[in-house]
C-alpha cells in the first residue's frame, strides 16, 4: 500500500507497506529509500517493530544517525575525503573531520528516491546521481529493492550502472533491536559473527591496511556472545569510541550469498541470520545516538547502544587500498549485490 508519509522542500515522501501473511511487515519510504519500520513476531506470535525510525519525514530531517537509509554513493569512510582513480585525483566534501562519510552531506540517504514498482510482497526505488554529484565521477543509475518474503526474509537488493569508472557501495543503515526498538535491552542481544579479522584503523577509523585477528580479543564475536559483555574494554578503540564501529571481514568470501553472522534475543526469541554476497560486514552499537535526535517514533527517547547496525559492504576507505575489496564500477558493467536479513522466533 502506498501512502503519503510527508512533505518536504523539495518534494513529497512516500511510503510503502508490505506483508508476507506471516505476522511480518515493514514500511519502506522514498526519503532516503528508508526501512522505517520492520514487525516480527516473537516466539509467542506477538509482532512488535525492531528498527529505529520516525513517524514524520521532518523528524528523519532533524536526525542524525542515517535511521535506515540506504547510504551511498559510497557508504563509510573515504580518507581525507579523496580518492585518485585512474589517474585523476578526486575530491569529495567532508563530513566526518577531513573524511566522507556515507556518501557525504547530500547522500543518497538524503534524497528522494522514486519508486518503480510495487506489490504486496516487494517495492522497488530508484535514484539518479549525476556526474559530479558529491564530487564523484560518472552519472550512476541506483535501483534498490525490499522483498518480504513468505519464509520471513528480508531481502534487499541493489543494483547500479555508471557511465564512467566510480566507487559504489550502497548498503541498509537500519538500527536493529530485536527486544522491541525503544526496549533498553539492546546489548542483552546475542551475536555471532562468521568474521575473523578486522580492520586496524586509525582513532578517525580510517583503515591503514593492515588486519588483526580477532580471536581472545573483545572483538571476537565468532562463538555467540552478549552484544554489551565487552564493549567497555580498554582494548584498541573500544574505549575511545564508547563500544563497537568495526569492520569485520567475512571468513572464507568467495563472492557467493554466505552468512555473516546472526543476531538474536534470549527473551522474546527472535533472530535474524544475516546473509551477504559482500566481503565485510560493519558492526556499529549505536555509539553516538544523541539526545539531539528527535524522539523515535515520537515516544522513544534516544540514548547511545539503542540499536545495533549490522552493514553489509565492502572495506571502508577502499577505492584508497585497491585489491584488498574491489569497490569500483566501470561502463559496461553492472552493480548487483544483495543482504539477507533471515528472521525466526
Amino acid at each position: 500500500m502506498k501512502k503519503l508519509f510527508g512533505r518536504l522542500m523539495e518534494g513529497e515522501v512516500y511510503s510503502v507497506t508490505l506483508e508476507n501473511g506471516a505476522g511480518m511487515s515493514c514500511t519502506v519510504i522514498t526519503l532516503g529509500c528508508i526501512l522505517q519500520s520492520l514487525y516480527v513476531p516473537d516466539k509467542c506470535g506477538k509482532s512488535e517493530n525492531v528498527v529505529l525510525g520516525y513517524n514524520s519525514a521532518e523528524d528523519y530531517r532533524r536526525s542524525c544517525g542515517h535511521f535506515g537509509e540506504v547510504v551511498g554513493r559510497c557508504c563509510n569512510r573515504i580518507g581525507n575525503s579523496t580518492f585518485t582513480l585512474d589517474g585523476v585525483k578526486y575530491t569529495l566534501p567532508a563530513n566526518d573531520g577531513k573524511n566522507h562519510l556515507h556518501g557525504g552531506p547530500d547522500g543518497f540517504g538524503e534524497r528522494i528516491w522514486e519508486i518503480e514498482s510495487f506489490c504486496e510482497h516487494s517495492v522497488t526505488l530508484s535514484l539518479i546521481s549525476e556526474d559530479g554529484d558529491m564530487g564523484y565521477p560518472g552519472r550512476l543509475c541506483a535501483r534498490c529493492t525490499y522483498t518480504l518474503s513468505e519464509d520471513s526474509k528480508l531481502i534487499i537488493s541493489y543494483e547500479a550502472t555508471t557511465d564512467k569508472a566510480t566507487p559504489v557501495c550502497l548498503t541498509n543503515h537500519s538500527y536493529f533491536d530485536l527486544c522491541g526498538a525503544g526496549s533498553g535491552r539492546t546489548l542483552n542481544m546475542l551475536l555471532r559473527l562468521d568474521c575473523d579479522r578486522i580492520c586496524n584503523t586509525s582513532e578517525k577509523l580510517i583503515p591503514d591496511g593492515t588486519f588483526s585477528d580477532v580471536a581472545g580479543t573483545p572483538y571476537d564475536f565468532c562463538t555467540e556472545k552478549a552484544i554489551g559483555r565487552d564493549i567497555g574494554a580498554d582494548f584498541g578503540l573500544l574505549r575511545h569510541c564508547n563500544g563497537y564501529d568495526t569492520n569485520y571481514f567475512i571468513k572464507d568470501f568467495d563472492g557467493k550469498l554466505k552468512s555473516a553472522g546472526r543476531l538474536s534475543d534470549p527473551v522474546s526469541g527472535r533472530s535474524m541470520e544475516i546473509l551477504t554476497d559482500l566481503p565485510c560486514i560493519q558492526l556499529y552499537t549505536g555509539n553516538m545516538i544523541g539526545s539531539d535526535n528527535p524522539p523515535f517514533y515520537g515516544t522513544i527517547k534516544p540514548g547511545g547502544h539503542m540499536g545495533v547496525c549490522l552493514e553489509t559492504q565492502v572495506m571502508p576507505d577502499a577505492v584508497n587500498h585497491p585489491g584488498i575489496t574491489d569497490t569500483i564500477l566501470r561502463p559496461g558493467e553492472k552493480y548487483s549485490k544483495n543482504t539477507v536479513f533471515d528472521f525466526g522466533a
